[in-house]
């Protein structure tokens, strides 16, 4: 009789541990899908300011460029 009353008792418990663990599993998709659309989202934004940094910084670079040539040719004394 303790057998049956051990197993009728583990039954439920195990169904219990089977739903919470498949609930978990949705959980942590859920969660997991959201973290993901928030990277991606970070990462696009990252990547929409380098650019806009690199655009703005390409220009600088430019008269630094005309500048320096200008420098030496000065300095050369041409």
């Amino acid at each position: 009789m303790k057998k049956k009353l051990a197993q009728y008792v583990a039954a439920p418990a195990r169904r219990a541990l089977v739903v919470a663990g498949t609930l978990a599993v949705g959980v942590a998709s859920a969660s997991a899908g959201a973290y993901d659309t928030a990277i991606n989202s970070a990462m696009s934004s990252m990547s929409s300011d380098a650019t806009t940094l690199f655009a703005g910084l390409v220009p600088i670079a430019g008269v630094i460029a005309v500048g320096s040539f200008v420098v030496r040719r000065l300095q050369r004394g041409v």
